[in-house]
């Protein structure tokens, strides 16, 4: 049986959106529970809706990537959290970074797909 992953998607660009919507929602257990496009939208959706991973676009408008991470952090202490970023990679499970994985923009599908399987 597949683990139910439940996820919110928060990039300001559409059209990363759009695809993202469309990537997951073919992969078994990811159910989208919302989208949004700025880090308070963001952190007013994830304090009440029960999420098991954000994909976190690092140019989300609003606080700092790492300020979000921390106060996402702070609300779902075990949460998943997939960084898109567009430039060099960190390395996931740093502990000053405190995210599961970090994936680039230009990054192919099957890249954001084993970040999120793993």
């Amino acid at each position: 049986m597949a683990i139910l992953m439940k996820m919110l998607i928060a990039t300001q660009d559409n059209d990363l959106r759009l695809a993202l919507i469309f990537l997951f929602t073919q992969e078994a257990g990811a159910t989208i529970v919302g989208s949004v496009n700025n880090v308070a939208g963001l952190l007013a959706l994830a304090q009440n809706t029960p999420i098991n991973l954000v994909v976190l676009d690092q140019k989300l408008p609003g606080d700092s990537a790492a300020e979000t991470v921390h106060r996402l952090r702070a609300v779902h202490p075990q949460l998943k959290i997939l960084l898109i970023n567009g430039g060099s990679h960190p390395t996931p499970g740093d502990p000053t970074s405190r995210l599961t994985a970090v994936v680039n923009h230009h990054d192919s599908p099957d890249t954001l797909l084993t970040a999120f399987r793993n």
